[in-house]
Order: structure tokens, then sequence, then C-alpha cells
């Protein structure tokens, strides 16, 4: 009975296994944590029950399933918001509590955070500056390696905070997915999870730190070389990329400072998402949508902003990955119920869900990947190859301090092009079932929905793109890399080692 229903469906299969329409809109990775709901439809399909039973059955472990949170250790999670996701599956459709729900308290202190970060990664980069000094006989600069303990502390509290905004955030998290994932592994515990999270919390942390570290070191370099490195590097774009290139190409000066403020665009770009125009709620607010708790509101680059999609940018911006890692499955698993419980001729408003996680993916493409880590690990390989020019030998620690940020930025480069490569593949696979929905609409519902899939097929072309771009680049540099250590002193030119 069930594959002649199937047979008979008009409508294109969703990326994951569909559920029966109408009945527990649930993703199909959350089965796995629900043996009894896996139990009660083989009792159905063997017993006949009646869809009124069906339905019945399936509310009770839904509702099971939203309570009892069994893979949430009780530490992880606040009591409040555990009564609050209470009270959502008491309903008569069940539901997960909704995230823009429980996130306006997590809100104001990922502020905090984000206004830590911008005062002391300038200031860590300005300790750097006046630590280090100039090696003997050597116009180069190293600064000691005590200077990084100042991270510590803006590292712990920043950890911290992200943790106590995780606590509000988790249960919706995992009632929405079920589970939690790391690439390469797929379904792992919390605590795996957990931990995985918080080691990319750091690394993305020390990728800023370096970032302020080479910028210091730089500006010291210049103050204790005794020629200008400007000319030299003119005469290098000149013999690698042509005069008119070299004509209309900044210092090196000026592009190391804008690689290190690229940061300082994405705080501003996350400010113009997320700070309302209006008066807003920043509390937990609670299951009945006319008690006035405003959660929802415009801000200068949306006209509707909800506290979970604000929350989100914000730990983005703040690399706060306990909050923001799950945005792609989360995204994916919302669009899942929407289309669960779509009926033929209703606007696919799950769409909206695909939208948001391709523009989210352009911007940590482009901004974080590109402009941020892939510029300066071109600039990091450049000016460690004008080093290896002037000098026979460079001092370990010179070495050591290169490629810790050699280090960093290529993690952070590679992360984002995996991470756009992963939001493209979702995104091609809702983008056919959004076609076959457009079908089945009215003639007015169905020109807006042509001109969402439009907007949605250049987006997703955009974001191939810079994930490309990104691989291509990283791949690029390291190729770069390899060139200066082998020729050392002497160009790299028509695949040989050839002096100037």
């Amino acid at each position: 009975a069930n594959s002649d229903a199937a047979a008979a469906e008009p409508r294109i299969a969703p990326p994951f296994p569909r559920a029966r329409r109408h009945s527990c809109p649930m993703q199909p990775r959350m089965m796995t944590a629900l043996p009894s709901l896996l139990l009660s439809r083989t009792r159905r399909n063997r017993e006949g029950d009646s869809e009124a039973a069906i339905a019945l059955i399936e509310r009770r472990d839904r509702r099971r399933f939203l309570k009892e949170l069994t893979g949430l250790p009780h530490w992880s999670y606040l009591k409040r918001v555990k009564e609050l996701a209470d009270r959502f599956a008491e309903k008569d459709t069940p539901s997960a509590v909704p995230l823009g729900v429980v996130a306006g308290l997590a809100i104001p202190l990922q502020f905090v955070v984000l206004m830590m970060r911008l005062g002391f990664f300038p200031c860590f980069a300005v300790l750097i500056f006046s630590a280090a000094s100039c090696e003997s006989g050597s116009p180069q600069a190293v600064y000691p390696w005590w200077a990084w303990g100042a991270v510590f502390p803006v590292q712990v509290a920043c950890l911290g905070l992200e943790y106590i905004c995780h606590r509000y955030t988790v249960v919706s998290t995992y009632q929405v997915l079920g589970e939690f994932r790391i690439f390469f592994f797929g379904a792992v515990s919390y605590r795996m999870w957990f931990a995985y999270s918080v080691l990319q919390s750091i690394f993305a942390s020390g990728d800023m730190a370096a970032d302020s570290a080479f910028l210091g070191i730089f500006l010291r370099s210049k103050i204790c070389a005794a020629e200008d490195s400007e000319e030299e590097w003119h005469a290098w774009i000149e013999a690698n990329h042509g005069a008119a290139v070299a004509a209309w190409m900044p210092s090196l000066t000026t592009l190391v400072f804008v690689g290190w403020a690229s940061v300082l665009f994405e705080i501003v770009w996350v400010l113009l998402q997320t700070i309302p125009l209006i008066e807003v709620d920043y509390e937990i607010a609670n299951e009945n949508e006319a008690s006035g708790y405003i959660t929802k509101y415009p801000t200068v680059l949306k006209r509707e902003q909800n506290h979970g999609s604000a929350l989100v940018a914000l730990a983005e911006c703040n690399n706060a990955q306990l909050l923001a890692s799950t945005d792609c499955h989360y995204a994916k698993a919302r669009a899942q119920w929407q289309y669960e419980n779509t009926r033929d001729g209703d606007f696919p408003m799950y769409l909206h869900h695909i939208e948001h996680l391709l523009l989210e993916g352009v911007y940590l493409t482009c901004m974080k990947g590109l402009l941020t880590n892939g510029l300066q690990l071109a600039l990091q390989i450049c000016v460690l190859r004008f080093r290896l020019r002037k000098e026979d030998e460079i001092s370990g620690n010179t070495v050591m301090q290169a490629y810790l940020s050699f280090f960093f930025s290529t993690i952070g480069l590679i992360a984002r092009a995996w991470g756009g490569m992963t939001r493209s593949r979702v995104g091609w696979s809702w983008l056919k079932v959004g076609d076959a929905s457009i079908r089945h609409l009215p003639t007015d519902e169905a020109a807006r929905a042509r001109t969402l899939m439009c907007k949605l097929k250049l987006t997703l072309a955009v974001l191939v793109m810079f994930a490309v771009l990104s691989a291509a680049f990283a791949l690029y540099c390291a190729w770069k890399l390899g060139v200066y250590m082998l020729c050392h002193k002497e160009m790299w030119m028509d695949f040989t080692c050839a002096r100037r």
C-alpha cells in the first residue's frame, strides 16, 4: 500500500527519504533515535491501523522524543529552556521549540564577545609590534613566544560566554536534528561533538591572533630593514604579472593592512544584519505567539530578522562553533520539515531556508575564506619569499612563526571551501524539488516561485564559484610556497629556478 501511494504521488521525492504526507514532520535521521516510532510503524503496517490511529501513535512518539532529550546530558541545557520545550511538545501538534524563541538572552552575550574580540586583536598586533626585536645581523624581526599568553585569558572568557549561549539553544537544535554530526565521522555523541566544536572555536581564534601577529611582525621588520621592500615588491609583480598589473597594484604594506582589516568589514556587515531598527525583547519568549514578545524585527539589511538567525550571524563572526557549526544541517532539517507539511498548490516556503543556507555560504566562503584567509595566506608567503632572498639562513623562530601563520590561514581557507561545497550540494538537491513543486502552483504563485528559484540558482552558481576558487587558491599557495623553498634566492621562471 505504501509503494502504491508513493507511485501515485506526483511530487518529486525530497533529498531525504520522505515520511508519509501529513504524518509526523520529522527528519529521517532523527528516526534512528526513535526505536519506538519505528516499532509503531511496523505494527501499523502489520495490523492495518486506521489513519487516525497512525497519527495518534506518531504524535505520541514524537511528543515523547521531544520531551525526553535522551541524547543530551543535563549540564548541556537550562532547566527553564527544557520546561519551555515541554510546553511546545504538549501542543496538539507537537513541535520543537523554535530557535528564535530561546535565543534572545544569548544575543547580548554574543555582542559582548564581539566587542571583546574587536578590542583585543588590534591590541595583540600592537603587543607583537612592541615586543618584537630585530635579530642581530638580520633585517628581520622576531617576537617572543610568551606574547601568545595574552590570547589565553581572552579565549577562555569567549569560550565561557559561548557555552552559556549554547545552553540556551542546544535543546532546539537537538529537537530539530535528532543527532550531532562531524565531517567524515557521521553521527557522534554529544560529548564528542562538543569537544570538536570547542576545538574549532579555538582554531578560529588562533587564526585571527596569527593574522594580528603577522601584521605586528611585518611592521617591526620594516623598521629593522635597512632597505624598503616596496621596490622589490613591485619588481616581483612586474616580472610575474606584467607592467600593467604592477602599475595599479597597491603597496605591500597597504595589502597587509587590508588583509588584516577585512575582519573589520565582516563585523560591520554582521552588525547591519543584527542590530534591530525597532525595540525588541532580548529574553526567552514563551509558547504563546500572542504574548507580546518581539523576536522578529527589521534591520538595515533584512526586512524580517529573527533572534535565531541573528544569533547564528553573530556566532559566525565570533567563530563560536558551538552555536554556528550546526547552521547548515539546521536549515536543511527545517526545509525538510516544511516540505513534509506543504500541500500541493501551496507556495514552497521551505525554499526560504535554502535561500538562507546559500546566501550564508556565499558570505562565509567569500568574506571569511577568500578575502580573509586567502589574502592573508598569499601575503604571508610573499613576505617569506622576500626573507628567503635577502638572507642565507633564517633563524628557527622566524621560520616557526611564519609556518604558524601559514597553518592557521590554510586550515581556515580549506574549511570555508569545504563548507561552501557542502552547502552547494544541499542547495542543488533542493532546487530540483523546487522545480517540480512549481508545476502544482496557481499562476500567480508560480510566477513568484520562479523568481525565487532564479535567485537561488544564481546564488548557487556564485557559491560554487567561490568554493572552487577557495580550494584552488589553497592549492596554488601550497605550490608557491614549495617553489620559494626550492628556489630560495632565485626566481621561478619557465618551470626552473633562474637568477635575476
